[in-house]
C-alpha cells in the first residue's frame, strides 16, 4: 500500500478538524472586527491564537509520524539491499 491510498490517521484527522477550526475562528475575528465589539474582538482573537496554537502542535505531531514512517521505509530498504548482498 503506498501512502497516496491508506486512511488519513488519527493526527492527521485531527490536523484537518483543527485546520477547520482555525478558518471558522479566523471569520469569526474579521466579522467582528467590522462589527467594533471590544469585548468580542477579544474572546474571537483569544479563540483564534488558541486554535493556530493547537495546529501547530497537531502539525508537529504529524510531522513525527511521518518522519516515522519514513525512517521505516528507508530501514526496511536499507535491510532488504543487505539482505540481497
Amino acid at each position: 500500500m503506498t501512502g497516496n491510498d491508506r486512511e488519513p490517521s488519527e493526527e492527521m484527522e485531527d490536523l484537518m478538524l483543527t485546520m477547520q477550526i482555525v478558518l471558522n475562528n479566523h471569520e469569526s475575528l474579521e466579522e467582528a472586527l467590522e462589527e467594533g465589539d471590544e469585548v468580542e474582538r477579544m474572546r474571537t482573537v483569544g479563540n483564534y491564537l488558541a486554535s493556530i496554537n493547537t495546529l501547530t502542535r497537531h502539525s508537529y505531531r504529524v510531522a513525527e509520524e511521518i518522519d516515522g514512517e519514513i525512517a521505516e521505509r528507508c530501514r526496511n530498504q536499507l535491510d532488504d539491499w543487505f539482505d540481497s548482498k
